[in-house]
C-alpha cells in the first residue's frame, strides 16, 4: 500500500480583482511511501489554483491560508489522482531496480 503525504513549499501572491494576497501558484512536494518496503518517491511540482472563486464567500486571503487548505485544494483538482499514479509507477519501477551497483557487490 501506497501512504501519501503533500508538502506545501511555496506559494505565489498576485493581486487578482482588487484583492491583495491571492495564492496564483502552489508549489508542492508529493511524497510516497511504499508500506511494505519503504521506499519513497517524490514528484515536485506546481500547479495554479481554481482562481474562479475570488468573488464567492470561499475565498480566503493569503494570510489567511493553512496547509490543510492548500492539500484540500490539491486533492480536489481533478489531476491529483493522475499525480498520485506518477508515484506508484515510480514506485514500481524502483521495485525493479537494482540496489546495489555491480561492482560494489561481494567486496
Amino acid at each position: 500500500m501506497i501512504e501519501y503525504t503533500w508538502h506545501i513549499t511555496g506559494l505565489t501572491p498576485r493581486e487578482i480583482d482588487g484583492r491583495g494576497g491571492v495564492a496564483t501558484q502552489i508549489f508542492f512536494d508529493l511524497i510516497g511511501r511504499d508500506s511494505a518496503s519503504g521506499r519513497e518517491q517524490v514528484l515536485k511540482a506546481s500547479v495554479t489554483p481554481p482562481l474562479d472563486g475570488l468573488s464567492d464567500d470561499g475565498f480566503v486571503a493569503l494570510d489567511d491560508l493553512t496547509p490543510e487548505i492548500v492539500i484540500g485544494w490539491l486533492e480536489a483538482l481533478p489531476f491529483a489522482a493522475a499525480w498520485k499514479a506518477q508515484v506508484a509507477d515510480a514506485l514500481a519501477e524502483a521495485d525493479d531496480a537494482p540496489e546495489v551497483l555491480p561492482w560494489d557487490r561481494g567486496a
